[in-house]
């Protein structure tokens, strides 16, 4: 989309850590400990990654539906401000083939919802230590020859982005299940907390 970057060598503290789509579902090992590069005060902004793998490895509930348009999840976040209604939705393909549940634990918030899912996101934040992930599941890169689609990416790049106002370090109870985004495996118990607060169990 013309936006100027670099590989990341594993060691750099970048403004930015964009993990690029399939990047952590594919087969190719993390140059570095991206669960550090964010505790320590980095932003990473992780793209879309195979739904089986999230699903199965990470614990997460991508939706079964694509989604054709999104809006924002708070009135008052500033990540869609200004932008044109066609900038959220209504692209040649779907938005997003796969929106994600939003987690029940681990401190998500939703910066984008998708229209006509309840509960699932298009684009979501979380504190972590010092530093913040931001997951998006729109396929920006399919929609690279469109121009609203682009205005988005650079909106959604620059909110990833954006200084911390933390005076301290965000270390949350159930950090635990934002950690399967880092170290992703099966579930090796059957009580093990992840994303979601399963009927009966301990919130």
């Amino acid at each position: 989309m013309g936006i100027p970057c670099r590989p990341w060598d594993g060691l750099e503290r970048a403004a930015l850590l964009v993990v690029g789509k399939d990047a952590i579902s594919g087969s190719e090992p993390i140059p570095g400990d991206i669960e550090k590069f964010v505790a320590l005060g980095g932003k990473a902004l992780i793209m879309p990654q195979d739904p089986v793998w999230l699903a199965e490895f990470v614990g997460l509930e991508p939706s079964p539906q694509p989604c054709l348009r999104s809006v924002p999840g708070d009135p008052e976040q500033a990540i869609a401000r200004g932008l044109a209604s066609e900038s959220l939705g209504s692209w040649p393909a779907p938005i997003s083939p796969t929106p994600i549940r939003l987690p029940q634990r681990g401190g998500w918030r939703s910066l984008l919802d998708a229209v006509g899912q309840a509960g699932y996101s298009l684009l979501m934040e979380a504190d972590h230590g010092w530093g913040r992930i931001t997951v998006c599941a729109i396929d920006l890169e399919a929609a690279a020859s469109h121009d609203p689609a682009k205005l988005l990416a650079r909106r959604i790049l620059s909110h990833a982005a954006r200084p911390s106002r933390a005076t301290a370090p965000s270390w949350r109870a159930d950090r635990d299940a934002n950690r399967r985004l880092f170290d992703p495996a099966p579930p090796d118990a059957a009580n093990e907390k992840g994303f979601y607060i399963r009927v009966g169990a301990a919130p």
